[in-house]
């Protein structure tokens, strides 16, 4: 009878867990489905294709953010001009975000024109939470600081529209495609 009991209790155990796997294969396999985003300013309309197999958590947690209106309004705090523009600080300093930290996704790819890069925070370079670069030119700046970021999309369209942007001009919406 307690060997039907404790079995009885394993198969559920593992049932649970088998579950909670499917989730996070879900969450990947969403991820990859909505790979495209679509950024407006007032300055014209962006295509982004983010990387969800080069960096799963960080596409995730994008889009989390991007379906909960968290980027709508948020200003452009930074305007490195013939580099990259930053935003994703509700405070526009450069300091904040979200509140929700999460590990920085080291893949090895190297930032270029068009990327998407999700900053790394100041106080803990290989953590990040909702900031994030999109490099409007070529340059090495982000490229020879390894720890700036991790690149996890890349502008497909419309990349001259960002580089009219201008410190305090606002992300109108952002919404996946």
């Amino acid at each position: 009878m307690f060997l039907r009991f404790f079995c009885f209790y394993i198969l559920i155990f593992l049932s649970f867990s088998c579950d909670n796997s499917k989730q996070d294969d879900n969450s990947t396999q969403s991820a990859q489905k909505q790979s495209i985003v679509l950024l407006k300013t007032v300055h014209g309309n962006t295509l982004i294709r983010l990387y969800p197999d080069k960096a799963p958590n960080t596409t995730i947690r994008f889009i989390e953010l991007i379906k909960d209106g968290f980027y709508d309004g948020l200003q452009f705090y930074h305007v490195a001009k013939n580099s990259f523009i930053e935003t994703g600080d509700p405070t526009n300093k450069g300091k904040l975000g979200s509140g929700k930290r999460m590990p920085l996704e080291a893949n090895g790819l190297k930032p270029k024109k068009g990327s998407l890069i999700m900053k790394a925070l100041k106080e803990d370079r290989h953590r990040c939470d909702s900031q994030f670069y999109i490099q409007i030119a070529e340059t090495n700046f982000l490229q020879d600081n390894p720890l700036s970021g991790v690149v996890f999309g890349q502008v497909t369209d419309g990349l001259d529209n960002l580089s009219l942007i201008q410190i305090g001009d606002k992300i109108l919406s952002i919404s996946i495609e």
